[in-house]
């Protein structure tokens, strides 16, 4: 069972295309036979997905939990579409933006640095604030909790940002920190992990987006990447048997 958000989704793919379903067709080779259940769900922070696994997905038993974790997660809310979907507010977009400006004005008061952490940008401030970073290690300590009471295994694989810059390379990528904050917190409940940086560093980022603008969703080609590295980790860890 995959954890995730819209990157799990395959957001900007064919259902052929995501990850989750490359993933399962590598699985079931030979006399080998995996079911592969994506849980993503769109805008989903770390938290709400492992919200939502102990709500529905412990009842399915599974054997194998990946947690699929992506540079935005530590965010719970904030999008304008959260708003869009509620019919009270005479105009939607100006209650959004009031939210965000009021926001803003008092983000000084809200905002605690974790101790040693040095940001320069969205992605690098959210993990550095210690409130928002403390609910990513709650929730990993929830599905550790999960883990050890239903006997599953956990796999937290860690998506690397692809850059705006269409002419960004990995070999400068600016991110590493992050990854590592996360690997380590997945290394301190026990769980396995798979940073997919060295995969996609293979190729460029503009040869992974499904747009030149975008950062955060990789395209069939990543996301076939991250299926075999998957994969591999999978086999490396003795998770699941080679093909014969």
């Amino acid at each position: 069972m995959v954890l995730g958000d819209l990157v799990t989704n395959g957001y900007g793919v064919s259902f052929g295309d995501m990850h989750t379903k490359k993933l399962e067709s590598l699985l079931n080779t030979h006399d080998h036979r995996y079911e592969v259940i994506s849980f993503g769900m769109d805008q989903y922070s770390t938290s709400q997905e492992v919200a939502r696994f102990k709500e529905i997905g412990v009842g399915m038993n599974p054997g194998l939990v990946i947690l699929a974790y992506v540079l935005n997660d530590p965010i719970p809310d904030g999008s304008i579409n959260d708003f869009f979907k509620r019919d009270e507010a005479p105009s939607l977009a100006f209650e959004w933006v009031v939210r965000q400006f009021k926001a803003g004005l008092h983000v000084q008061d809200r905002f605690q640095q974790r101790e040693g952490c040095r940001f320069f940008d969205y992605f690098s401030q959210m993990h550095c604030d210690a409130p928002k970073w403390a609910v990513v290690s709650a929730s990993f300590g929830e599905l550790r909790e999960l883990s050890h009471h239903y006997g599953f295994q956990v796999l937290v694989v860690v998506f690397p940002l692809l850059d705006e810059d269409p002419h960004a390379s990995f070999v400068n990528y600016k991110w590493r920190s992050i990854h590592d904050q996360v690997i380590e917190e997945a290394r301190r409940n026990g769980f396995s992990s798979l940073d997919l940086l060295p995969y996609f560093a293979k190729r460029q980022p503009a040869e992974l987006k499904i747009t030149p603008s975008d950062e955060l969703y990789p395209n069939e080609t990543g996301n076939e990447i991250a299926a075999a590295a998957i994969l591999q980790k999978l086999i490396t860890s003795g998770i699941v048997l080679p093909s014969d």
